[in-house]
């Protein structure tokens, strides 16, 4: 399923620079965050069903079935209703080759955080250049499923900078025969600036405050 999470009721204010037609400029610091930084004004993908409302089958192939949310995917990433650690069923994201292969994520327009839940997995994040913004992994310490509640894990990147390609890797080159997969994809789209993306703690402090958005 993709769905787009409720907007916070401040006014938020239009991305100036997307991957398309953006200027050549420094690269500000990529961080990474965690699966609470996607509040409101993020988008969800469970891969379980497609933009409208229909039912993902076992097997098909991701491609351009979210272009309409400014995503694509990459030519052997598919849907599968085999999921060694499932956030949400039926269905994971995953590669048909080679084994192991990389979940590839494109993003047209640009967007300023991506992550999703996986195990011994890899997250890289890249500008419309191709250069790299940021590399992070996570691992349990042992190749496999067999980790017990320290096995799944969240990987998400934030960037001042537009990220165009999102890449989900192998932590480990051994762990083919384990399968490779992700889950519950979230993105803060090129509309939310990081600075922009209030978490609900924050909002909470704005609220007590009795300050907005637009008083800041």
């Amino acid at each position: 399923m993709l769905r787009r999470l409720p907007y916070a009721s401040a006014p938020l204010v239009a991305l100036l620079s997307i991957c398309a037609n953006s200027p050549q400029r420094a690269h500000a610091a990529a961080t990474q965050v965690g699966v609470e930084y996607f509040g409101p004004g993020s988008v969800l993908v469970t891969f379980d069903t497609q933009p409208n409302g229909a039912s993902i089958p076992n097997g098909t192939l991701l491609g351009s079935l979210y272009s309409q949310w400014g995503l694509t995917f990459g030519p052997t990433n598919w849907a599968s209703d085999w999921a060694g650690i499932p956030t949400s069923l039926p269905n994971t994201a995953t590669s048909g080759g080679p084994p192991g292969g990389p979940i590839d994520c494109y993003f047209p327009d640009g967007v300023f955080a991506v992550g999703a839940y996986g195990f011994d997995f890899v997250l890289r994040v890249f500008d419309k250049n191709g250069t790299l913004l940021g590399n992070i992994g996570h691992t349990d310490g042992t190749i496999g499923i067999y980790g017990g509640s320290q096995e799944l894990g969240f990987l998400g990147i934030a960037s001042a900078d537009p990220i165009c390609h999102a890449q989900f890797g192998l932590y480990y080159d051994q762990q083919t025969a384990f399968g490779f997969e992700i889950d519950d994809l979230r993105i803060v789209p090129g509309g939310v600036t990081p600075v922009q993306q209030e978490t609900w703690g924050h909002l909470k402090t704005l609220y007590r405050s009795g300050a907005t958005t637009q008083d800041k």
